[in-house]
């Protein structure tokens, strides 16, 4: 037997008892590079790819920080496949898909359960995004959906397909959100203004504004809960 087909078993069986390991226990146990070391069977057949697990903890500094990177980055490093970087970059979007679903026709009654639900819905999102949750009698999502891409400011212009969107969905109240991709969950002056030309159409049109919730970087606030709705 030569060389190469030395290394491809002793590949095969190192990736095995790894896979088995998963099934038995889970991810309890496993360190930060061997996850990212198990993800990466799946994008690159036969080759080692503990060191480049290694190598994506040490260049990016943390696993959260590895499945946020860009595919443009992650495909220079070395021994990295095409179908490696996307299966890397596609899983903060898989995650937030699973938890949206999971959370569909939550109940959304109170200010925890409120910004929980829009931390986990924009968790992954690296682009601004303005949501709209609109809610039945009983505080209970009855659609939930990303209305525009782009900057809170976009809102204005697009004031039309705020109101369709409730409209369709037929609902009794309303919640708001938007993200601060890269920042604080801080409202900006644009933020206060933009709830204050959302609330008003709504308002002519005896649609009940809840809140508009805006998210940071695993956080998120509500401008009802800091006084902004009752100033507008």
């Amino acid at each position: 037997m030569n060389s190469k087909n030395i290394n491809e078993n002793l590949h095969t069986g190192h990736r095995e008892r790894i896979k088995e390991n998963f099934l038995k226990r889970g991810l309890s146990g496993f360190q930060h590079h061997e996850i990212i070391e198990l993800l990466l069977f799946f994008g690159i057949p036969m080759k080692d790819t503990n060191e480049i697990a290694h190598q994506l903890i040490n260049s990016y500094g943390s696993i959260s920080a590895v499945f946020n990177a860009h595919y443009e980055d992650l495909i220079k490093i070395k021994g990295m496949t095409k179908n490696a970087a996307i299966l890397l970059t596609m899983l903060p979007e898989l995650f937030t898909v699973y938890v949206n679903d999971v959370k569909d026709f939550a109940t959304l009654d109170n200010i925890n359960s409120i910004n929980d639900y829009f931390v986990s819905a924009f968790f992954g999102v690296k682009n601004e995004e303005i949501k709209i949750c609109c809610l039945d009698n009983d505080m209970k999502i009855k659609y939930c959906t990303t209305v525009i891409e782009g900057g809170i400011e976009k809102a204005k212009v697009d004031m039309r397909k705020l109101v369709e969107t409730v409209f369709r969905a037929n609902a009794t109240y309303v919640i708001v959100a938007h993200n601060h991709p890269n920042g604080s969950p801080v409202p900006s002056e644009e933020d206060i203004v933009v709830t204050r030309a959302i609330k008003n159409t709504f308002d002519m049109l005896s649609i009940v504004l809840l809140d508009h919730i805006v998210v940071g970087k695993n956080a998120a606030v509500s401008m009802k809960q800091l006084g902004y709705m009752d100033l507008l």
